[in-house]
């Protein structure tokens, strides 16, 4: 099922319009969510960040099979 976009919780960059986001909710246990978190604070970078890296590589291995 297809939620609207309804915003964003804080201003985005480089120009690109808001339409062009989506919001994605994510289920993880516990253990994991808290794992995520430490990595994101050793690495100095937002969950958001290392979950779009974690996409991007997944979609570009996709491309390249």
């Amino acid at each position: 099922m297809l939620v609207p976009f309804q915003g964003a919780s804080m201003p985005l960059k480089f120009g690109t319009p808001i339409e062009d986001y989506v919001e994605i909710g994510l289920l993880l246990p516990k253990n994991r969510a808290t794992a995520l978190l430490k990595l994101a604070r050793d690495r100095r970078e937002t969950v958001g960040q290392i979950l779009r890296k974690i996409v991007d590589r997944a979609l570009t291995e996709q491309d390249l099979a």
